[in-house]
């Protein structure tokens, strides 16, 4: 089992850059996504409109469906989509989170084996 981090700290390679450009790429391209943009048209608003109006599982559900690798796992903090790379003895991962109050973060954290 593997508990979180607090906050992401790790080693800047070539590859854990590449690995977390393209995460946070495909987090970015969601707000263009079509499931998205047509939530956008019909309310006639922003993507952070969208957000303010608490519509933000919009987001999530559209990063479920329009990239593979992504995973949910819901807790007492809210709900996060997030998807993950081998780090260490555990790994790092990079979420969206829709927390328990009505925020959207994005979560970078290091997430390790309490054996070690």
């Amino acid at each position: 089992m593997l508990l979180p981090g607090k906050g992401a700290h790790f080693d800047a390679t070539e590859a854990s850059i590449s690995w977390l450009w393209e995460v946070i790429g495909e987090i970015g391209d969601v707000f263009q996504s079509e499931f998205v943009v047509s939530a956008m048209n019909r309310d006639n608003v922003t993507a952070d409109e969208l957000i303010d109006e608490g519509k933000q599982a919009v987001l999530l559900r559209a990063l479920r469906a329009k990239s593979e690798g992504w995973e949910v796992l819901k807790d007492n903090f809210g709900t996060k989509v997030y998807k993950s790379h081998p780090w260490g003895e555990g790994e790092i991962r990079v979420g969206l989170v829709l927390t328990s109050r009505g925020a959207l973060k994005i979560d970078v954290r290091e997430w390790y084996s309490k054996d070690v």
